[in-house]
């Protein structure tokens, strides 16, 4: 049982650590580039400071990443949830 509900975290808390880090230094890297007066491109992902770009939302650009991690997120609670009823 111990090791089933050690499997259930690893497929609940992986896809949220990724999404996560992902996020976390992406957000990074814009706000470097937008402190030193340059715009993101999104679509490169690199500071560009010649032009502007538009903004775009992660979830727009990261559609099928958080639709597979939401689905992994899912599963684990799941099996969380059934590890854990099995044992009492």
């Amino acid at each position: 049982m111990k090791t089933a509900l050690i499997i259930s975290l690893a497929i609940f808390l992986l896809p949220l650590g990724y999404l996560v880090r992902d996020y976390g230094s992406e957000f990074l890297k814009v706000d470097s580039c937008l402190d030193a007066g340059g715009s993101y491109d999104y679509g490169r992902n690199e500071c560009d400071k010649k032009e502007n770009h538009p903004y775009i939302p992660y979830r727009d650009r990261k559609k099928a990443l958080i639709l597979f991690c939401s689905s992994l997120l899912v599963i684990g609670l799941i099996s969380i949830i059934l590890t854990r009823q099995k044992k009492k």
